[in-house]
């Protein structure tokens, strides 16, 4: 390699680094920080909803048993079904799903990437759910049992102003501000709550 080949190709690598820089760095950043945003807003609307859910009251907690240990017997052989065909190679898929003629490795690998994907959505479907059943439980017992304490000691229009903030609760903040009454209203008249069981 000559200097003037060698020097085209330096020239070359800092002018593709400038471009890199003054171009694709701003987009990358600028999606980076769009994706971070919409992923920060869906959390915050899914803990929003834990707190709309947990304000419809308190359920029967053997049917939300029942309900868990079902989707847990679906969410996990699924999830170890998808990732087994997925992963574990061609004789247990052809065991599987017989085929009958050979695939190319384009359409193996897409498959593959399939069954991955499906295990996840399956997976984080399945916490998710169970999360937010459990979440709407403790949310619930730990109110029911401060008001429940609080109760003899305060008027009942009292109780049903706070069962009503509850029942219309939206949010985190809702949540917040009827915690932060039950506190003031056991605070003046000298009543201990047992603690919140969720934050």
């Amino acid at each position: 390699m000559d200097d003037r080949e060698f020097r085209n190709r330096v020239l070359a690598s800092l002018f593709a680094a400038t471009v890199f820089l003054l171009l694709l760095e701003p987009l990358v950043r600028s999606g980076r920080s769009v994706i971070g945003n919409f992923a920060w807003a869906v959390l915050l609307k899914q803990a929003d909803q834990v707190y709309t859910n947990a304000s419809l009251g308190h359920r029967n907690w053997v049917d939300v048993l029942m309900f868990t240990l079902v989707i847990i017997g679906f969410v996990v052989p699924m999830t170890l079904f998808f990732t087994v065909v997925a992963v574990g190679g061609e004789r247990f898929r052809g065991m599987i799903l017989r085929r009958a003629k050979p695939e190319s490795l384009a359409r193996r690998r897409l498959w593959r990437g399939v069954q991955l994907l499906l295990a996840v959505f399956v997976l984080v479907t399945g916490l998710r759910t169970i999360a937010s059943v459990w979440v709407d439980l403790q949310l619930n017992a730990s109110f029911e049992q401060r008001l429940t304490v609080l109760a003899p000691h305060v008027e009942e229009i009292e109780i049903k102003r706070l069962r009503a903030a509850w029942a219309m609760m939206r949010g985190r903040d809702d949540y917040l501000t009827v915690n932060a009454t039950l506190e003031s209203l056991a605070a003046a008249r000298r009543v201990t709550l047992p603690r919140v069981l969720l934050k």
